[in-house]
């Protein structure tokens, strides 16, 4: 038996015998030595963090000069420094006889027109110009219905802004009516010398009507190319005009506006209905010429042949009522496919819009025929 000095001994080992800890790495356990002094530079020389450079402001645009009241006066042309319009600077001659747009049909013929060769468009051709011009005439319009409690109308809004314009040609159409009148009187009598060039004053007639038949012909040529010229020009700033108003009316529909319109109907009040104005103005004074010359020509004709002329003068106006029935009829049809052309743009444009979910779900057969069925 041991004896109790020897016991406690054995049952508590050594010190020197308990394992030593795992080192732990420094970063997780063991902080890190503070340098030395010797190690740690001063103060004084550890430099300063540089700041971290902030974002340089975006440039403001510089305003721009105030304009000069001779350039106030005029109105800022469509790209200017690229090509400025020949029609600004030309002369009497020039305007009377075209002559201002010769050297570009030559030099489109020679070499291919390229965009910043074509000319800039004047400045009361400009689409903001037209529009807000029409605009103002618009609002008057609706604010003359208003208090009159009457729905206002675009057509008398396009009568009070055009009519000089209308005015100007129907001056042009009227003597070139005139003129186209005196050419049959002059031929005639041309035709009668030479049946009997044995009177007294017959060569010198002769002559002067000749004079006269060629200063007509030449007159009608001028007034003719001069009023269709002008009248193009006013359908297209009706046209240009109109289209700016469909394009400032859209930005500013309501929502339950938006419902009931749909982009099919305002792509082809863009595209077809507004093309129209450029053949109402052509052919618009003639509502007034052709009876003026209708009546011209029936008393021409009864100085030469009698009464006989009634009879071709009833064919002209059975043929007239036809054609008046047949325009109704037109319209019509018109009204017909305007309509079946909005139900076609706005399937398109609902095909296009949603073309992702048709090919995820393979429906590309179905929609063709759909398609297909609209456009027959």
């Amino acid at each position: 038996m041991s004896t109790p000095s020897n016991s406690p001994a054995k049952a508590a080992p050594a010190p020197q015998s308990t394992p030593a800890p795992e080192p732990t790495p420094a970063s997780e356990s063991t902080p890190a030595p503070e340098p030395t002094p010797e190690s740690t530079p001063e103060p004084q020389s550890t430099p300063a963090p540089e700041p971290t450079p902030e974002p340089s402001p975006v440039p403001m645009p510089s305003p721009v000069p105030a304009p000069s009241p001779v350039a106030a006066s005029k109105m800022h042309l469509v790209y200017p420094e690229v090509n400025p319009n020949p029609l600004l600077h030309s002369n009497f001659c020039s305007l009377l006889f075209l002559r201002w747009i010769n050297p570009f049909f030559l030099f489109g013929h020679k070499w291919r027109l390229k965009e910043n060769e074509i000319h800039s468009v004047l400045p009361k051709d400009c689409s903001q110009h037209l529009g807000e011009e029409l605009q103002g005439y618009w609002k008057q319009e609706v604010d003359r219905a208003e208090e009159n409690g009457e729905k206002p109308s675009l057509k008398k809004a396009i009568i009070k802004c055009y009519w000089k314009s209308c005015l100007l040609s129907s001056i042009f159409i009227f003597f070139e009516e005139c003129t186209m009148v005196l050419l049959p009187l002059l031929l005639g009598k041309m035709i009668s010398y030479f049946e009997n060039p044995k009177g007294s004053n017959a060569l010198h007639d002769a002559y002067i009507c000749a004079a006269v038949l060629s200063a007509c012909v030449l007159l009608w040529a001028i007034l003719h190319h001069l009023n269709f010229n002008h009248l193009q020009r006013v359908g297209m700033r009706l046209r240009v005009a109109t289209s700016h108003m469909i394009y400032h009316r859209a930005f500013h529909l309501s929502n339950l506006a938006l419902r009931k319109t749909t982009t099919g109907q305002i792509v082809n009040l863009l595209s077809n209905d507004v093309k129209r104005f450029d053949q109402v103005t052509t052919f618009l004074h003639y509502l007034w010429v052709g009876p003026l010359q209708a009546i011209a020509v029936t008393a021409l004709l009864y100085m030469e042949i009698g009464i006989s002329c009634l009879a071709g003068m009833a064919i002209l106006i059975i043929l007239l009522v036809l054609q008046s029935c047949f325009g109704k009829l037109f319209s019509s049809l018109r009204s017909k496919t305007a309509a079946l052309t909005d139900d076609r743009i706005k399937t398109m444009s609902e095909v296009i819009t949603g073309i992702r979910t048709i090919k995820m779900y393979a429906w590309e057969k179905s929609f063709v025929e759909l398609i297909t069925t609209l456009r027959r």
